[in-house]
């Protein structure tokens, strides 16, 4: 069975962020790289997290964000 690492090694680059990126700029690149996520990395390329088009459209609807 193929392992995860696999894949991930084929992966050439992905879409990242850093935590201070606005939600303007990150939907901005979201929408340019035709994805629905960003990677969010620090100044020391340590992962934080996950964005998605689904989490900031979920606070939208709470808060205006934009």
């Amino acid at each position: 069975m193929e392992k995860a690492i696999s894949i991930l090694g084929k992966k050439q680059t992905f879409n990242r962020i850093s935590p201070s990126c606005s939600l303007r700029e990150a939907i901005n690149i979201m929408n340019t790289m035709n994805t629905d996520y960003v990677a969010v990395v620090d100044d020391n390329e340590e992962f934080v997290g996950i964005l998605t088009e689904h989490e900031i459209a979920r606070q939208s609807r709470s808060e205006k964000v934009l």
